[in-house]
Formats: structure tokens, sequence, C-alpha cells
């Protein structure tokens, strides 16, 4: 990848090499992870933060963490388009101490991509009235795919003791109720003005959709809806730290001579193929314009600047 690049309404900007271990203080696996709130029967799949606006992960918990502070600090939380950063280590050859692979892909040229794991994700298209268009953001991992060079290999790393999410946007861990009951939640609402869709068919890792894939384009401010919950409905609800999963892209020759491995630890991956059926949460229809910012599209700066170890 260069330095920084441009694709898909992101900017993707490396943060340096990383080819040691990298080993953040303990309390960073929960102390720094974003918390949000969940169905307790499906906590995968947040639905409110716990808290609105933005957060300043500690500059300990991340290699280069002043320029992820500084990145995060200067954002104005009510810009529909300051979460449109992707952040990676290249070279970057080993997960941090205490992460473990997740998921990895390669492309071998410029039309042969193999993934496994994380990277694995396909979009599960929904049956539609006739005449009603399929609207879906592209999923964050699979716009760091398509930013590899030929030759070039990515590497996803989560904690160890947290899941990777089927759709590849994270990494979770459900909070006991004893650390954290749910009181409050936020999601940030945007005006679908902001929004901008082109109808095409597209290749969404080993996936082919005919659809229309979506980019936040304007700049009409985000609000956020504040939501409280009734003492005699807080066990329906789980809290939940979340964690962007750290990536590492390199070439074969980076690690030719280094002895590194590529994770600390046995990690999630699974065989190359067509990816999970898992539905991915970044999509969705025409008329469902509250977004939650942690998890949906691109509206993700407190999840992804917001997390122990960054993208």
């Amino acid at each position: 990848m260069p330095t920084a690049t441009s694709l898909s309404g992101y900017t993707i900007f490396n943060n340096g090499p990383l080819t040691t271990t990298f080993t953040a203080p303990a309390s960073c696996i929960t102390a720094a992870a974003d918390t949000a709130i969940a169905i307790a029967t499906d906590p995968a799949e947040a639905e409110w933060n716990a808290n609105c606006g933005l957060w300043l992960p500690p500059a300990n918990c991340n290699p280069n963490g002043n320029v992820i502070r500084s990145i995060v600090s200067s954002a104005d939380s009510s810009n529909p388009q300051v979460g449109n950063i992707i952040v990676y280590h290249s070279p970057g050859l080993i997960c941090p101490s205490g992460w473990s692979t997740a998921g990895s892909g390669a492309r071998a040229n410029p039309t042969s991509i193999s993934v496994s794991g994380a990277f694995n994700v396909s979009i599960e298209v929904p049956s539609l009235p006739t005449g009603s268009p399929f609207e879906f953001f592209e999923p964050i991992i699979d716009v760091v795919l398509a930013a590899l060079d030929p030759g070039e290999t990515v590497i996803a790393c989560c904690p160890s003791s947290f899941t990777v999410r089927g759709d590849g946007s994270g990494c979770y861990s459900a909070l006991p109720s004893s650390d954290f009951t749910p009181s409050t939640g936020c999601q940030a609402d945007f005006p679908p003005e902001d929004e901008t869709y082109i109808s095409s068919v597209y290749t969404i890792g080993t996936q082919t959709i005919s659809g229309e894939l979506g980019t936040i384009t304007g700049t009409i401010p985000i609000t956020q809806i504040t939501t409280t919950f009734a003492p005699s409905d807080v066990s329906s609800y789980v809290g939940v730290a979340n964690q962007v999963m750290f990536l590492l892209v390199h070439q074969a020759s980076d690690t030719t001579g280094t002895g590194a491995a590529t994770g600390t630890g046995t990690g999630t991956s699974s065989s190359t193929g067509s990816g999970t059926t898992k539905p991915n949460s970044a999509v969705r229809v025409r008329g469902n314009e509250n977004r939650l910012g942690l998890i949906a599209g691109v509206c993700f700066v407190a999840f992804v600047l917001g997390a122990l170890l960054v993208l």
C-alpha cells in the first residue's frame, strides 16, 4: 500500500512499521476498549454506544499512540465524514502481545485474492419488493483488501480473549453485569442527504453483488440520539467491550530472514472460501436512516479511532 491513499471514500493511513512485538499495559485490553450496549441474546450486534461523542484512547495503548490521539482530538464528532479513516501498520509482521491472528488476506496479482478468517466475509442480500434497490456500504475489511498491492498480505489481529465478528467489523467481548450496567445509550442519526449511492455490479471479497453502493459525501451534521433504559429492562441488555482489529500489511520480502510470525496465538482463521453467510452489519435497505455510529458503514470514529489498537 502507499503511505497514504484514498479508496471508497476512505483515507487509508500507514501509522508506521511494526516488526517487533508491541506490549501494551495489561489494563489496555479493557480500559482502552470502547464500550457499547447490545441485546443480551446477541452481543455481537451492538445497538448503542455507551457514551456520545469522541473518546481518546491512552497514548501508551498504541504504537505511535500520540498520532492516534491527535487524529481523534482534532475531529469534529458531528461531521459525517469524520470516521472515513482506516489506519494500518506497514511493514507489519507480528500481532501485539496478548493478541492473536483473526484472519488474513493476500493479493497474488491484480485479479487474485485469497482470504481467511475475518476477511472471509460476504453480504447477505435480502429479498426485496420488486423495484426496491438493495443499498449497502462496503465492509471496512473489504476496502482494505481492495487497497492491497500485488504481492501484499494483510493480517488482522484481535485480543486473544475477544471474539471476531462474523462480518469482519471488529472484535468484541461481553462484559459481566458486575462490571457494567447499561443506563443510557447513544446512537448517531445520519441525515439521508449525506449519503450518495451508485448503482452497479460490485465485487465484495469473492462475492458479486448487484445493488447501490453507498458512501458518505455530505456534511449535514450528525445528531446524537440518547436512549434511557428503564430499570426493569436492564437485564435485557449487555455491555460489550469493542476493539478494532489491528491490521498489519507486508510484502513477502519483509519477512525474509526475520523469523517473524504473523500472530501470538492460534487465532480464529478459517479456510479460504466464499465467506460467512452472517449478514454484514453495514448492510441496510432504503428508509432506515438511523444508523449506529459504532458499527454501520463509515460512521465509526468512536469505534475505529477510539480503540486500543486501531486499523
